[in-house]
This record gives structure tokens, C-alpha cells and sequence, in this order.
């Protein structure tokens, strides 16, 4: 089918069309009636109709042939998301009037620029429609552009037109630079180094007794001329960490003020950490689980690799406020462990499992998967980042304090499930976001050492 047979079903009459046909019609018939010369403007008001008919058609059909084309800037959590879309007409049709709007996700909030506008795009030519949004961590779409075309006078419009695909946004988490540089400060003060252990190196370790299958190269031939005892000379390696993330991302995780969530707090802080162990060489993974799926960044990868693959895993998530229950959550967790078991290293790990308060259900969910990973020979956490009565610009005085009224209940809930958690046996760290970063490292490095 092709394009003109399209046009037809997309173009029709306004109000204003309407009641300029019935002006003409009535025009015609009083001059009929009467004999006088009027009727010569009624069918000029005939022809004027037929012709902004004619031209809506035609401009709807050079609408439906429009390129569009989106750059996008911005792709880190603090910076502005400017997203513009250059519409191009490469006809020789000029569209007079087109009226243009995009979908986002309303998740993004709009900072500069319309989400709806007017626009005359000449022939062989384009305009530019910009806009802003404050970003946050995870993923968001942006567009379609949807025109609606009108002839010079608003008589007909075409039905809505959608232009071009929508853009899918991934705006990683930006871990906080100052919280870094102060765990790295604190590390040096305290003088935590990184570990020492046997491995292979080219610093000398220790010397043991030989061992059947020890490699004869690795004989240390000046012990044995002097002692007359056959040993192995150890060299040292750097004691590295193994940590796997582990976060929620089902419903509650994304409730409360625009990059305040729960989930926008633990991807800040997960960023964090990882950036600080990429620093030190560890081994680096993160689980996501959410409604329905559960992902994993990938094997346990070191330094840069293994945050940039966690930022990307960050990055991916998408927001989910639909209505949940805590069967379906706890479902969510039955399949995040069945990721992590696939992908943890059989020595000891440390997993940090980053969520929010729940009902018993889900309590016991966690629990279980504590547990399990426990018995491996895992030490495992779980993390709530405990919400805080934050300011909120713009609002007005009563709106602050019913605000702050909620945080405080849903804080009283975040450190009531963190008790429940430690009663079942269950590491937890419930603490506000500012202050989980150095604990988690405190725990990383005290496992190191």
C-alpha cells in the first residue's frame, strides 16, 4: 500500500473547516435566492476550502516522508541529558504548519525546552528540536516525534504521525569523587596496604620445604647447598579481593523524590566502591534483578574492566513502578541466586546484596539467600541505604513537611527490616547513603588484611 493511500484516513476537517463549508453553502443559497453576485464569494470560500484540503494532503504526505535524526549528550548521571532531534524535509513540499511533540519517560524531568511546539520546515530543509533533562541513573526512552500537520489556516489536520524511533538513553551512575578520594585518605591514615601473599611474583616471600609436584625451577639451589634440605622459594603477589554486587531493582527500589530513590542511592554508591576497587586491582561482578529477570555484568573482571562492565549493568536498568507483590520480589531472588551461583569463584567472596524494606515473604527470601551463600564459605551483607529527610526545592512549605513525614516512615520501616534481618543471622548495614561507601570499604579492607 502506498503512501498517497494513506493520506486520505490521515487528513481531516477541524471545527473551523466545518463552519466556514456552512458560511459558503448558506452564502450560495441567500445569493440564489436573492440574485445577487454574492454567490461569487461563496464559491471563491468553496475553492479556498478545497485548496487548504488539497495542501494538507500533500504537506501530510511530505510529513510522512520526514527524516529525523537524534543526537545525544550527556551521558552521566549529574550532567544535563540534551537530546536533539534534526527533522529534515527532503521534499520540495515546505510544510507551513506543523505541530510536534515527543514522548519520554516520565521518569526524566524536562529542564529546558517544550515538549510540544509549532514549527514551518521549508523545502529541502530542517529544523532543530532541542531538548534538556536532568538525568538520572538507568535507562530511558526518548521519542517518537509525533507531528500533527495543518493547512495556513487550521481548516484540516492530519491524525498524529509518528516520526522517526525513540532513543534509548543509558546514563551511568556518577560515582562521587570526594567520597573516593576520602576512603583512599582513610586507607593510607589507618595504614591499610594492600595484602601480601605466596603466589607468583618477582618480590621475594618466604621459603618452605619442598613439596612433591613443586616445580624444579622453583628450588632455591643456595638453601640447599647450605642446609642440605631441598626448598621452594616463594614469591609475592598482591591479595586481591573478589566482591559481587548484588541489587534490587523491583518496584520499591524506585519510589520517593527525583534522584533520591533507593535504587539512585545504591547505584551512586555501588559506583562509588567499584571505582575505589578498580583502583586496587580487585575482582569486580554485579547481579540485577528486577520483576522478571535477573542479569549479571559478566565472570568476575579486574580493575577498569570490571567497573566499567558493573557501570554498563548499572546503566541498563530501567524503572519500574508498576504495582508488586512480595511473592513476585521473592521470585526475583529465587533467580539472582541462581546468577550468582553461576558466575562467584569457589574461594571466599564478599556479596553485598543492596535493597529495601519488604514483608515478611520477602524477609525470609533474603534470608535464604544469605544463608546459601554463607554455607559456601561467602561472607555476605545485606545493605539498606536508610532514607533521609532530605530538602526538596520547589516545594511549598506544607508539601516539605508532609514530604519529610514520609521519609521518616519509610526510614522507620528500612531500619525495622534491617533488625528483622540481623535477628535471622543476617550481616546488615543499614546506614544513611553518605555513610555506606567507607563502611563497605572499611569491611573489604579488613577482609584484605
Amino acid at each position: 500500500m502506498g503512501l498517497e493511500e494513506h493520506i486520505p484516513k490521515h487528513v481531516v476537517a477541524t471545527n473551523r473547516a466545518t463552519a466556514l463549508l456552512l458560511l459558503a453553502i448558506s452564502i450560495i443559497v441567500i445569493a440564489l435566492l436573492v440574485g445577487t453576485t454574492a454567490i461569487y464569494a461563496g464559491i471563491a470560500l468553496l475553492i479556498l476550502i478545497a485548496i487548504m484540503r488539497g495542501y494538507a494532503s500533500i504537506a501530510t504526505l511530505a510529513a510522512v516522508r520526514l527524516r529525523v535524526e537524534p543526537v545525544v549528550k550527556g551521558r552521566l548521571e549529574g550532567e544535563p541529558l540534551e537530546v536533539l532531534f534534526t527533522i529534515s524535509n527532503d521534499t520540495i513540499v515546505p510544510i507551513a504548519l506543523i505541530e510536534l511533540s515527543v514522548a519520554y519517560s516520565p521518569h526524566l524531568r524536562l529542564a529546558e525546552g517544550s515538549r510540544a511546539g509549532v514549527a514551518v520546515i521549508p523545502p529541502k530543509g530542517s529544523i532543530g528540536y532541542r531538548l534538556v533533562f536532568a538525568s538520572r541513573a538507568g535507562k530511558h526512552l526518548i521519542g517518537p516525534v509525533v507531528a500533527v500537520v495543518r493547512d495556513p489556516l487550521g481548516l484540516y489536520r492530519s491524525s498524529e504521525l509518528e516520526l522517526g524511533k525513540p532513543v534509548e538513553v543509558r546514563i551511568s551512575p556518577k560515582p562521587v569523587e570526594v567520597v573516593i578520594r576520602k576512603l583512599f585518605v582513610k586507607t593510607r591514615s589507618t595504614g591499610i596496604t594492600r595484602s601480601r601473599e605466596p603466589g607468583s611474583g618477582i618480590e621475594f616471600h618466604s621459603i618452605r620445604e619442598y613439596r612433591p609436584g613443586d616445580e624444579i625451577k622453583r628450588i632455591d639451589w643456595k638453601h640447599y647447598a647450605s642446609k642440605r634440605k631441598l626448598a621452594i622459594r616463594e614469591m609475592e603477589r598482591e591479595a586481591y579481593q573478589s566482591i559481587l554486587f548484588v541489587l534490587d531493582a523491583t518496584p520499591p527500589m524506585f519510589f520517593g523524590a527525583y534522584g533520591l530513590t533507593p535504587f539512585e542511592h545504591s547505584a551512586r554508591i555501588i559506583a562509588s566502591i567499584a571505582s575505589y576497587l578498580a583502583r586496587r586491582g580487585d575482582l569486580m561482578s554485579i547481579v540485577v534483578y528486577g520483576r522478571d529477570y535477573a542479569s549479571v555484568s559478566g565472570p568476575m573482571a579486574r580493575g577498569k574492566q570490571g567497573y566499567y562492565k558493573v557501570l554498563l549493568s548499572l546503566s541498563s536498568v530501567e524503572f519500574d513502578t508498576r504495582e508488586i507483590n512480595d511473592d513476585v520480589r521473592s521470585l526475583a531472588v529465587e533467580r539472582a541466586l541462581k546468577k550468582v551461583a553461576e558466575i562467584l569463584p569457589r574461594e571466599r567472596n564478599l556479596v553485598f546484596m543492596f535493597t529495601t524494606a519488604g514483608t515478611a515473604r520477602y524477609l525470609e527470601a533474603l534470608v535464604d539467600i544469605s544463608t546459601k551463600l554463607s554455607a559456601l564459605g561467602n561472607v555476605v551483607y545485606a545493605i539498606i541505604p536508610v532514607s533521609t529527610a532530605y530538602e526538596i526545592k520547589g516545594l511549598t512549605g506544607w508539601a516539605q513537611a508532609v514530604y519529610r513525614v514520609k521519609t521518616f516512615e519509610r526510614m522507620k520501616m528500612e531500619l525495622d527490616f534491617a533488625r528483622r534481618l540481623r535477628r535471622y543471622g543476617v550481616r546488615t548495614l543499614a546506614l544513611g547513603p553518605q555513610h555506606l561507601p567507607q563502611t563497605v570499604i572499611a569491611i573489604v579492607e579488613s577482609m584484605r588484611a
